[in-house]
């Protein structure tokens, strides 16, 4: 639908690895690829997409994209001193690939986040409903690959 009067050609073979890459079929984040295909796309003078533009767009997207941003922006924003506590389990899912429910416990027990009584509403007000994270069998993922990639990319765990 997004393409469908747009000067960039899909084919059938393309849109299906696009969205098997996206997993999810959330609008934002096929529109946040969408785009920087097309910009790709107009910088090279052609109209057809290939594999290669999906995966040269995922790469600068994960990386380096302003629209992704806002996602933490938003944390800082709106939960002031408990953001902390909420972007280090996003950081542990990223970097991990998942996070299990007793490790968010943990770490809302831990003296440095001291959210004891609020921990499983905040994971599930914001972070489930605001679509960062999906749980499933008490362990949480990113409900996008992509947004996965942009947040391990700037908050990387580095181990010693």
């Amino acid at each position: 639908f997004i393409t469908k009067a747009a000067t960039m050609q899909v084919s059938s073979i393309v849109k299906t690895y696009l969205l098997e890459k996206l997993q999810q079929y959330v609008p934002y984040f096929i529109q946040v690829i969408i785009n920087r295909c097309d910009m790709n796309l107009q910088r090279a003078q052609r109209t057809m997409l290939t594999k290669e533009d999906v995966e040269q767009a995922w790469d600068y997207t994960s990386k380096q994209n302003a629209a992704l941003e806002s996602w933490e922006e938003r944390l800082e924003k709106y939960f002031n001193k408990d953001a902390a506590y909420l972007k280090k389990v996003l950081t542990i899912c990223a970097n991990e690939g998942s996070i299990a429910f007793t490790k968010i416990l943990d770490l809302a027990q831990t003296p440095e986040y001291a959210i004891q009584d609020k921990w499983k509403l905040m994971i599930d007000h914001i972070l489930v409903n605001d679509g960062y994270l999906r749980e499933e069998h008490h362990r949480y993922t990113f409900i996008s690959p992509l947004l996965q990639a942009w947040w391990k990319h700037k908050f990387p765990i580095l181990h010693p």
